[in-house]
């Protein structure tokens, strides 16, 4: 088993090498992003990377193909190396081997990753930050799995983690137009969770005897105050628009990259990120007992949100008719009537 420990000891450190290079690359592009290239006086670009490419693009292509390629890899070896590095008669050959073939698995997904990262393969903000978690997370899973073979403790809890990793990877999104759909559709989704979560807690009956008090599972804890309650009602009544905003963002972003617009994809994306970051705060407010000065500030940072994503993704009308109502309208609308609503909140 001695071989055996020397090779994960090897391993284990060049992996490490490797999680540690994903992160400098993380925090450097952070730096540059904020600052700019000031070794150079150059510029950068603020803002989410635009793609380059949409529903096609060879650059995407190439860089995806080879990290779900070495995704697979590390998800096979998962399975074989534990076998290879825990057989009592392992030869020092035969250890090196193994080690050698994840560590080429591991060095090929974080090129690729790193590819994606520039704007040489033309991978948009989504696709960029799947290639970089997902790859981070494979490549962390695999170092610990390498120093638990080291070790001989927690492999098969180790093999299992670096197997589901490895499984996320290989389904990298192959276009930028399947990374932007996914984002949007993973969080409309949870969106639509969160508000069936409210809707229930609206419709409980308020409890204000001495056993609620006592309740964990209900009561205070959970239900609205009659003075709270249109309030909560009328903020998840906001929250509907925004969902409905944000699916139409995604409409709005798929014709735009269709077309080649990709600084608008960019700027529509960007609007629409911050549209949710302001949407998960004012649903982090909306849990009972609610305070009315921080459900108030959630509400004006979601409406400044709005207020900048709704005209980007506006469906064209023909300027000589009447505009019809639209989404940004009954923002305004619901919006207002949340605001009158949070002022009845009893201090």
């Amino acid at each position: 088993m001695a071989a055996a420990k020397a090779a994960a000891t090897t391993l284990e450190q060049k992996l490490k090498s490797l999680v540690d290079a994903v992160d400098a690359d993380a925090a450097s592009q952070v730096y540059a992003g904020a600052f700019g290239g000031l070794s150079l006086g150059e510029s950068v670009k603020q803002g989410p990377a635009p793609p380059s490419s949409w529903s096609e693009g060879d650059g995407v292509k190439a860089a995806t193909a080879v990290y779900a390629g070495a995704a697979q890899a590390l998800e096979a070896l998962a399975s074989k190396a534990p076998l290879v590095l825990q057989e009592p008669s392992v030869t020092t050959e035969a250890a090196q081997a193994i080690c050698k073939d994840v560590e080429k698995a591991a060095n090929e997904l974080q090129t690729a990753a790193a590819l994606l990262q520039t704007d040489t393969a033309g991978a948009g903000a989504p696709l960029r930050a799947i290639a970089r978690v997902n790859g981070r997370r494979l490549l962390d899973a695999w170092r610990s799995l390498a120093e638990a073979l080291k070790t001989n403790k927690d492999v098969p809890q180790k093999t299992g983690v670096a197997w589901e990793a490895a499984q996320m990877c290989h389904k990298i999104p192959k276009s930028n137009r399947t990374a932007y759909r996914r984002e949007f559709l993973q969080w409309a989704k949870e969106l639509k969770d969160v508000l069936t979560e409210f809707e229930e807690l609206l419709a409980q009956d308020y409890d204000d005897t001495e056993d609620a008090f006592d309740d964990p599972f209900g009561g205070l804890d959970d239900a609205y105050a009659p003075d709270q309650a249109p309030a909560a009602e009328a903020s998840v009544g906001c929250l509907k628009v925004v969902g409905q905003l944000y699916k139409q963002a995604l409409l709005a972003i798929d014709e735009r990259g269709n077309a080649g617009k990709f600084d608008d994809v960019s700027a529509m994306y960007a609007a629409a990120d911050a549209v949710r970051e302001a949407a998960v705060a004012l649903g982090e407010e909306l849990y009972a007992p609610l305070d009315g000065d921080a459900l108030r500030a959630s509400l004006v940072v979601v409406d400044q949100a709005v207020r900048r994503l709704a005209p980007l993704v506006t469906p064209a009308v023909d300027q000589s008719l009447p505009p019809p109502p639209g989404l940004e309208q009954r923002w305004r609308a619901l919006y207002s009537h949340a605001c009158e609503a949070v002022r009845l909140i009893k201090s």
